[in-house]
């Protein structure tokens, strides 16, 4: 199945693109500062998954793109 990285997906516009990428038939993981993934609750949300990372620190997006290549995920789009 292919992953899509959203990008302030815990947040109210994030989380709405990531529910209409499970929609289409893709595995969203929604990727935040973890603050913003506390705000959110880690709500569980079918097809949506949550990773850590901060946008502004290339070490962090390099840490959480490993992570979801590592659980097997292919990583075929980024909003």
């Amino acid at each position: 199945m292919s992953t899509v990285v959203v990008t302030g997906g815990a947040g109210g516009i994030g989380m709405a693109i990531c529910r209409r990428v499970v929609e289409a038939g893709h595995l969203a993981v929604a990727a935040d500062v973890a603050v913003a993934i506390e705000a959110h609750g880690g709500a569980e949300v079918p097809g949506v998954s949550f990773i850590e990372m901060d946008v502004t620190d290339r070490a962090s997006i390099e840490q959480a793109v490993a992570s979801i290549v590592a659980d097997g995920h292919t990583v075929t789009g980024l909003v």
